[in-house]
């Protein structure tokens, strides 16, 4: 086999993974909406993106761990207690 050969058939298996990982994430994301949430509202539908994106983001690490990176991620937030408790129109 050639050097360019292997160089051809590396590429194509690069771009065959590039080409899978978006259906991986979306057929993934659907079954845990199935599995968990039954049913998503579109005013809500990037919050739950958000929240399967920062999962799978962090899946090799433990839970104290993954508590920590969320404790970051809300750094510089505020939730007021009266936003908290507001009925939704």
């Amino acid at each position: 086999m050639t050097d360019d050969t292997a160089v051809q058939k590396e590429q194509t298996r690069l771009a065959l993974s590039a080409m899978l990982i978006p259906i991986f994430f979306v057929i993934a994301f659907a079954i845990c909406i199935i599995g968990t949430y039954h049913n998503v509202s579109r005013e809500y539908l990037h919050r739950y993106l958000w929240q399967f994106d920062f999962v799978w983001n962090t899946r090799k690490l433990n839970d104290g761990e993954r508590t920590i990176e969320a404790i970051k991620a809300a750094e510089g937030k505020r939730l007021m207690y009266s936003e908290a408790t507001a009925p939704h129109a």
